[in-house]
């Protein structure tokens, strides 16, 4: 009997100190979620999970325990015990035996941190390769890029679900919500949008289909629900580094269009021309294109596309700057191309195992 491999990965810069053990067994809970609560003030030495890896895990590679024992000498709950217990050996750090007929004996893999956290990188890899062979078949978005490509401007830093695969465990839910949830598309808590027709799932089954970027009131509008919401559910999605948020510069034409239009109405031709970026980034005859077809009232965006070719894209954003408006961003799967996004969460995947088999040879030698 074995428990089934579940375990949820932050990527968290190293400490500043990576000679002080304390240090690096609370980096180790914080980067493997192995506590719920997190609190930047609080003393995570003085924590049940911290002292439990400091002095007997660690302290004691070689031995095993049983969660009664350890229960009692950091005087917590038996419950609370095998909690933490139950969530080491999901990460398969520590594994347990029942050969004795009584309570479990749970000890690290190969006796040793190093071993068990080596052990946590391989399924890891595995498991988040298989995971993505699910969506392979289910992608129909072509190689499309928009005229102006830009990368995401402030990425996040990786937080993936890594759960093995399995049948589908809940009739209540579908393929895609089962694998959304385990990679951690749904967030901590689900809820309902793990339902086979929740928002989470249209929203993703779109996005795996669709060229352009999905801004959030398109979302809105596709799922029947308000703009926050579709906001929340469209970030829960960026941190697996499958969703990345970028700039929708294919409508920038329309952002500026949009924003000269309600200028010319409020504050008219002249604020355009001195306040409003006209006489510093547009030519005469540009200028005197737009301001004749406003007073015509016949201005459409294609005339702004045309016009705004002959700029960069850092003078097209700070014209619309100038003239008040904002360009606009959408969220999109971070790559063009299936082999494409697969390679890349598999390098931010590798990056952040790469600091966990460092921080596991420091305890180790430890």
């Amino acid at each position: 009997m074995r428990i089934m491999h579940k375990a949820k990965l932050s990527e968290v810069p190293l400490p500043a100190s990576m000679k002080q053990r304390d240090n690096l067994i609370t980096w180790l809970i914080d980067s493997l979620n192995l506590s719920r609560h997190r609190s930047q003030e609080s003393d995570m030495t003085t924590t049940p999970i911290h002292q439990l890896l400091s002095k007997h895990i660690l302290a004691h590679p070689k031995k095993s325990w049983d969660a009664k024992e350890l229960a009692s000498e950091l005087d917590v709950s038996y419950p609370a015990m095998n909690h933490h217990l139950v969530r080491l050996c999901e990460s398969g750090i520590m594994s347990f035996s029942d050969e004795s007929k009584g309570w479990r004996r749970y000890f690290l893999r190969g006796m040793s941190i190093d071993f068990g956290i080596e052990f946590f990188c391989n399924q890891a890899k595995q498991i988040t390769s298989e995971k993505f062979e699910f969506i392979e078949e289910k992608w129909s978005r072509k190689n499309t890029q928009m005229r102006i490509e830009m990368p995401e401007h402030d990425p996040l830093s990786l937080v993936i679900k890594i759960v093995e695969s399995r049948p589908l465990m809940n009739q209540d839910m579908s393929d895609l919500t089962q694998w959304m949830d385990d990679l951690g598309l749904l967030g901590d808590r689900p809820g309902k949008e793990i339902l086979p027709d929740s928002p989470s799932a249209k929203i993703f089954s779109a996005m795996l289909q669709r060229n352009e970027p999905l801004s959030v009131d398109e979302a809105a509008i596709m799922c029947g629900i308000d703009k926050p919401k579709a906001g929340r559910i469209l970030e829960k999605f960026r941190p697996s580094g499958i969703v990345e948020k970028v700039e929708r510069t294919d409508r920038l034409a329309t952002s500026i269009w949009s924003a000269i239009t309600q200028q010319y109405g409020r504050r008219g031709p002249e604020w355009l021309q001195k306040k409003g970026g006209f006489n510093r980034y547009l030519n005469d005859s540009a200028q005197t294109l737009i301001l004749g077809r406003l007073n015509n009232n016949d201005l459409n965006p294609e005339d702004i596309e045309g016009i705004i070719s002959d700029l960069n894209l850092e003078e097209s954003r700070l014209l619309l700057n100038l003239l008040g408006g904002r360009i606009p961003h959408g969220y999109r799967l971070a790559a063009h191309d299936y082999n494409a996004l697969k390679s890349r969460v598999d390098q931010r995947l590798e990056r952040t195992l790469e600091r966990l088999r460092r921080v596991g040879k420091l305890l180790a030698e430890a």
